[in-house]
């Protein structure tokens, strides 16, 4: 179960991926429930051409904001053009829908509500919902395999920047100390400090014990602009949560282990997937997860890498977790990388019509 507040901050970008360009689609709202939350969210459908399906699509950490109308809008645009409609909606506490947004909702959690979706809309007779598939991006890559393996009809899979079933903490504060600069011998000794510090606080340990061994990592720059500071607020909060929550770790890299049997659920998938990402992602270790999808699912993946391109699929410049978007659009970077609508418009055109069977 993934509830750990600091890894979710690692993917918090990903809800405001906002397309430049006016809107040119039409959309109708969509409502249904799920326990007592009424969650609203958009449809949007192909003008002038066959419907060949509906792609649900599922955002990554943060609030969302499907009710403006522009939250993936060029993707959601390439679907339409390809013949598939889309449903997307606003989580609890965003936009129209009820109750209160929770940042470390548990991806179960997330992954329930989605196949609740999918019923409605199939209810509904929703055009296109005769033949469901999933698009997702990053935390959205612990969720789909959840309602996967529970929703024997879904057609498809897209998974954007997924991540593999361990934290993916060391790997940002690496990649990130890499484009700094940092030694391979300075990375090493701030990492091993990092570790000691964790092991102290989900131990019980003292404030103070967590600073006598951090040094370097509480005066480290990019983590002050990963945390702030520090403070022992922080600390105690945190740990309480550790303490409520005890963390599974890896036995190989002492990793937390973020979703359980995640590798044998992957393996379960026997429908075409397509994964798709970006060679500078400063957040999710690419290659990993890109074995992971390989190795597990075989014949039924389909992997497509880019070049320069960050979590969000956008070309970068440092590629740092935070890069400005305001800085890079400047320098004519920062928009979707080539190759990315394009692949997915491509992979689909090939794929067969018919329904999957029960």
């Amino acid at each position: 179960m993934l509830k750990f507040p600091l890894r979710y901050l690692l993917l918090c970008f990903l809800t405001f991926v906002f397309s430049a360009q006016a809107q040119s689609i039409s959309s109708q709202s969509f409502r249904f429930a799920h326990g007592d939350i009424e969650f609203v969210g958009l449809l949007d459908f192909p003008e002038g051409r066959e419907t060949k399906g509906l792609v649900v699509l599922i955002p990554g950490y943060g609030r969302t904001y499907v009710h403006t109308g522009k939250w993936n809008l060029s993707l959601r645009e390439r679907l339409n053009e390809a013949g598939y409609a889309t449903f997307a909606y606003d989580k609890a506490g965003c936009g129209e829908s009820g109750s209160t947004f929770d940042a470390n909702q548990p991806v179960e959690d997330s992954a329930a509500e989605i196949r609740t979706a999918i019923q409605h809309l199939k209810e509904k007779n929703i055009k296109g919902s005769e033949r469901v598939g999933l698009w997702g991006i990053s935390r959205a890559g612990w969720i789909a395999p959840l309602v996967l393996a529970n929703n024997k009809d879904i057609a498809f899979w897209i998974s954007v920047s997924g991540p593999t079933h361990l934290d993916n903490t060391e790997y940002l504060i690496k990649s990130n100390w890499r484009s700094r600069g940092y030694s391979e011998e300075n990375i090493e000794k701030l990492i091993t400090q990092w570790h000691k510090g964790f092991d102290i606080q989900r131990s019980g340990g003292t404030y103070q014990q967590y600073l006598d061994v951090t040094q370097g990592i509480i005066k480290d720059p990019f983590m002050l602009k990963l945390r702030g500071e520090y403070s022992e607020e922080k600390f105690l909060r945190y740990q309480s949560f550790l303490q409520k929550n005890p963390p599974k770790l890896d036995p190989e890299t002492h990793l937390m282990v973020l979703v359980d049997d995640f590798e044998s659920a992957l393996g379960s998938i026997n429908i075409p997937v397509l994964g798709i990402w970006g060679e500078k992602d400063s957040q999710v270790d690419w290659q990993a997860a890109y074995h992971m999808y390989q190795q597990k699912m075989d014949d039924s993946f389909t992997g497509i890498t880019l070049e320069q391109c960050n979590h969000l699929i956008r070309r970068c410049d440092t590629c740092e977790f935070g890069e400005s978007q305001k800085e890079l659009l400047e320098k004519g970077l920062g928009y979707t990388c080539e190759g990315y609508l394009d692949g997915i418009s491509d992979w689909l055109d090939k794929l067969p019509l018919e329904s999957p069977k029960l």
